[in-house]
């Protein structure tokens, strides 16, 4: 079976999660009712089990009212795999992570400490919305380039949202045709800008239907398919019948 030979995708955990909620709902409903009816039922009170249901009624309603209440991202990590990573960044080279926020000519770059205790250098492409390594731009913050400027992570989290809206708003404009990758949560991939973007489904009604994926990073959500993309004839057939 396949929990016995792979982990189970967050998406996965979060299906579960919300049809054990559902089935918990209808449980605890069933036994409130139940419970009622046996302590006010016309043959006289039945106490114990009336009370017994009751009981088990509002433990189930408080079971699902939990699962309902935790967070979207609150899922099992398998052993042996990295912890969830901020979706905006993505989880960046060497281990990084975020140290000081520029924009560059109102580019967004983000400076990063790796693992080892050293830095790097990301730059927000403007094609993919995803940021990349960009070593280059080094000589530029060294020597406090006129127009580079440090702002802090609120600004700079707005300013990459505003770049990865145009960068997608492009991309939908792309003929671009998709390929099925025969992954059940990343079902579809294309070639753009010199590199791959993949289709994530999301956990829909609670999250977007889709995301798009460049190097591990959600660059942009849809709602609906963009009529300028098209699926492969394989990747059509694999999605109608639930691949």
């Amino acid at each position: 079976m396949w929990w016995r030979t792979k982990p189970p995708t967050a998406a996965e955990w979060r299906r579960a999660r919300r049809l054990v909620a559902v089935g918990l709902s209808v449980f605890a409903g069933l036994a409130l009712t139940g419970g009622i009816g046996a302590l006010i039922g016309p043959d006289g009170p039945n106490t114990g089990f009336g009370w017994s249901l009751a009981v088990a009624g509002l433990a189930c309603a408080g079971g699902a009212a939990w699962l309902a209440a935790l967070p979207v991202s609150s899922v099992p990590v398998p052993a042996g795999a990295a912890a969830p990573r901020d979706p905006e960044f993505g989880p960046l080279p060497d281990a990084g992570t975020p140290h000081r926020f520029f924009a560059l000519a109102g580019r967004p770059i983000l400076q990063t400490r790796t693992r080892t205790g050293g830095a790097d250098l990301l730059a927000l492409d403007p094609a993919t919305g995803a940021f990349l390594p960009a070593r280059q731009l080094w000589p530029r913050l060294s020597a406090g380039s006129i127009d580079l400027d440090e702002i802090d992570e609120t600004a700079f989290r707005a300013l990459g949202r505003r770049w990865r809206a145009q960068a997608m708003a492009h991309r939908v404009a792309a003929p671009l045709v998709w390929h099925a990758t025969g992954d059940g949560e990343y079902p579809l991939r294309a070639h753009h800008a010199g590199h791959e973007a993949v289709i994530r489904v999301n956990d829909f009604p609670a999250e977007p239907l889709y995301s798009v994926i460049v190097a591990a990073q959600s660059v942009g959500e849809l709602e609906d398919w963009p009529a300028a993309w098209t699926k492969s004839p394989a990747s059509e057939r694999g999605i109608d019948s639930g691949a």
